[in-house]
């Protein structure tokens, strides 16, 4: 009777214990999801913001010199840029 009641308790903590690493598992698998949801979707945000749209004034060539000045100035693309031109 002993016997079968230590048996009935090693196989109950035996499921707890795997029962608990599936939810640990499915923890962690859950927060790597939603923190590379939430990093693309502020990765996206910051893009979105550091590419503001050029403002048009009455300024020779049409652009804002105090919102864009880079662009007033016509510079080639340096070494290792994307833009090939």
């Amino acid at each position: 009777m002993l016997s079968s009641l230590a048996e009935w308790a090693v196989a109950v903590v035996a499921a707890g214990l795997v029962a608990g690493l599936v939810l640990v598992a499915a923890a962690v698998a859950g927060f790597w999801w939603l923190r590379r949801k939430i990093r693309r979707k502020v990765d996206s945000f910051i893009g979105v913001m550091t590419a503001r749209p050029v403002r048009v004034s009455a300024e020779p060539g049409g652009v804002d010199a105090t919102f864009a000045p880079s662009l007033l100035v016509a510079t080639p693309p340096g070494p290792g840029s994307r833009w090939t031109g």
